[in-house]
């Protein structure tokens, strides 16, 4: 008799979710139905997101010794071209550069005429071989002091045009010109025509140009479904960027229990460095599209009303994520039927009853 009863109340329990409806009773609720888009991505949320510049993509132009800006040639947030002429300086050391580097040339030309000389004498026997040995070794001492001035005023900032011209016609220059070795803006500008500058400041900063990083700081529940080096789809102001997770912090922020995210956006991505905005972050995952007037809620489970051949059977689906007008469903066999989009008050008052 007990098992009986259990038996009873086991297909009651398993009927409890169906209801039995005419086609007469259907049209007198005025049920309509639809049937459940399928969706390869997932929607993680929306966050507020900045465009940073990764650092990678900073150049400093600066010194080796301290100077005077003489002339500038180029302003602040100015875009500039690699070889771009940016400003003519002069100091103590780059003139002293430039007499040491004559100096070693004039003693490098002398020795090697005397050595050519003894070179030619000790090969008719006139002179001993050690006074040879002798100058050439001079000669050698003199070139690697030429080669060591050289390498000073590259060091500099010369380039090899000017060392080949200050070495050539023996003059020295009195200014030095800075030309740009990239392409890109300058974000930084700390000179002024007639101001000195130190060795260890720069006189500007050039960011160039490249992809930038997109950060955020993101809730702990949305951190799961993101992995270092995937790619998702980040959605601002109604523009789509196919994104790679580069980072997820180590540390969680204890005030807001959120993880901070770093983003590379593509090359192709005009967004400048410092806007903020609300983005949207979608990832690749199949899941279940339903308008938020066909689903209910009842003790924190979301219900969806599925149409069958006699009526329709109400479903506990697993909401993923939400938006402002629908919910993501993990995938769902049952839902493979049209859902009820309509009249949902009255079908869940079916169940109660």
């Amino acid at each position: 008799m007990r098992s009986l009863l259990l038996l009873i109340i086991t297909i009651f329990a398993l009927k409890a979710n169906e209801i039995k409806l005419t086609t007469e009773q259907e049209k007198n609720w005025q049920i309509k139905t639809q049937m459940v888009e399928k969706s390869d991505t997932l929607p993680l949320g929306k966050f507020m997101m900045e465009v940073t510049t990764p650092p990678n993509l900073f150049r400093a132009v600066t010194l080796a010794f301290e100077a005077q800006v003489t002339k500038l040639y180029v302003a602040l947030y100015q875009n500039i071209k690699k070889g771009t002429l940016l400003a003519e300086v002069s100091g103590a050391a780059w003139i002293n550069a430039q007499t040491e580097a004559i100096s070693n040339v004039i003693k490098l030309k002398e020795s090697q005429s005397i050595a050519n000389r003894k070179n030619r004498l000790c090969q008719e026997g006139i002179i001993p071989q050690k006074e040879c040995v002798s100058i050439n070794a001079i000669v050698q001492n003199n070139r690697a002091k030429l080669s060591a001035s050289k390498a000073v005023l590259s060091a500099y900032g010369a380039n090899k045009n000017i060392i080949k011209e200050i070495i050539t016609a023996l003059k020295i220059k009195q200014n030095l010109p800075i030309r740009a070795q990239t392409n890109g803006a300058i974000i930084e500008l700390n000179v002024q025509v007639g101001k000195s500058i130190n060795a260890s400041s720069p006189l500007m900063i050039i960011q160039e140009q490249g992809a930038m990083w997109l950060e955020s700081d993101i809730p702990l529940s949305a951190i799961k479904s993101l992995q270092s080096e995937k790619s998702i789809t980040i959605k601002i102001d109604n523009k789509s960027y196919i994104c790679k997770v580069l980072q997820l912090s180590p540390v969680i922020n204890s005030q807001n229990q959120t993880i901070h995210v770093r983003f590379a956006l593509p090359d192709s991505a005009k967004l400048l460095s410092g806007f903020r905005d609300i983005g949207q972050v979608i990832i690749k995952k199949p899941s279940l599209i339903v308008d938020k007037k066909a689903v209910v809620k009842s003790d924190n489970k979301y219900i969806v009303f599925v149409k069958e051949t006699n009526g329709y059977k109400s479903v506990i689906v697993d909401v993923l994520a939400e938006d402002d007008k629908v919910y993501y469903i993990a995938p769902d066999e049952r839902l493979n039927a049209p859902i009820a989009i309509t009249s949902l008050a009255a079908l869940k008052s079916m169940i109660g009853n």
